[in-house]
């Protein structure tokens, strides 16, 4: 952990000589998204419209569906206050989609959102986007990050297609990196000294306040910790990174029980109910890859990885 500190303190350190820095959340998933200060390494993938093809509502022209995001996932995203969404809080509950985090309507297309174009998405049952439409999505919610709106697959439409860029490494991960590394090394959320010149919380604190939302306020080792990884969860939502930490982590029991909204009406009204979606069988095997057969005829002296070799 210390080398992992060292690391990124030295990108931190030399972020104005590299030209490095936050920027504006809402310009990092957009088609020219490789010119952002923020953006270290990208996959360019060309222009196409296949993104959005993928991406766009069931409901919407020319919109198929694919990635959709969990209730687990919008449940994490805060008020804009900085509490906890809280599906017991009568008051949240009844406008849930009300005064989040602001990365979380960048993040998550939720019911009633005008999206893609100026037109409202019902994702209620029998709603013009919602079940039982076939291919509708079964979590309640549809995919933000990285789909372009200016896109249109209605008849008669010049809109072009575009470029995408998929973010590999950006200057909000190093700030987040360096706070783990940092609390695990001092234990401590607010050390720093004349080697390490900002502080595990300052370095969290730095991503929050970008996004609009309160800072941290000084607490343990472990609640820090908690603070990081949900900070991770959040600000880098379908950049690839979930995978890794909660493997790395030993977290994947968060996975075993995954929730959706059931939307539905009821004379006229709207209700919204936190539903159990499916259960995943979770096992310490899953923190390791299998070796594959072919290596293990090549070498008889490696032994597969413990579970898999039943």
């Amino acid at each position: 952990m210390t080398e992992a500190a060292k690391a990124s303190h030295d990108i931190i350190a030399s972020a104005g000589e590299l030209g490095l820095g936050l920027d504006t959340y809402a310009n990092l998933f957009k088609s020219k998204n490789y010119n952002s200060k923020e953006v270290i390494l990208c996959r360019p993938t060309g222009t196409s419209k296949t993104f959005e093809q993928a991406n766009y509502p069931m409901g919407v022209t020319g919109g198929n569906t694919t990635t959709c995001p969990t209730e687990n996932l919008a449940s994490a995203f805060e008020m804009k206050d900085g509490r906890a969404f809280d599906w017991n809080d009568p008051t949240m509950k009844a406008n849930q989609y009300k005064d989040r985090d602001p990365r979380f309507y960048l993040t998550i297309v939720h019911n009633g959102m005008l999206w893609p174009a100026k037109k409202s998405v019902d994702i209620s049952e029998g709603g013009a986007n919602g079940l039982p439409l076939t291919n509708a999505t079964t979590t309640g919610y549809y995919l933000r990050k990285y789909v372009d709106n200016s896109i249109s697959f209605e008849a008669g439409s010049t809109t072009a297609a575009t470029h995408h860029n998929w973010i590999l490494f950006r200057y909000a991960e190093v700030l987040l990196n360096y706070a783990e590394a940092m609390i695990h090394v001092n234990g401590n959320c607010d050390y720093k000294d004349a080697t390490y010149t900002m502080s595990a919380r300052e370095a969290l604190n730095a991503v929050r306040k970008r996004a609009g939302i309160p800072e941290v306020a000084a607490c343990s080792q472990d609640e820090f910790l908690m603070r990081v990884k949900h900070e991770r969860r959040v600000e880098m939502a379908f950049e690839g990174q979930r995978f890794w930490d909660l493997r790395r982590w030993k977290n994947l029991d968060e996975t075993k029980n995954i929730y959706a909204v059931r939307i539905t009406h009821h004379d006229g009204v709207l209700s919204y109910e936190k539903t159990l979606l499916s259960e995943r069988s979770v096992s310490n095997k899953l923190y390791f890859y299998p070796i594959a057969n072919v290596e293990l005829f090549k070498n008889k002296k490696l032994v597969q990885n413990s579970g898999w070799d039943k």
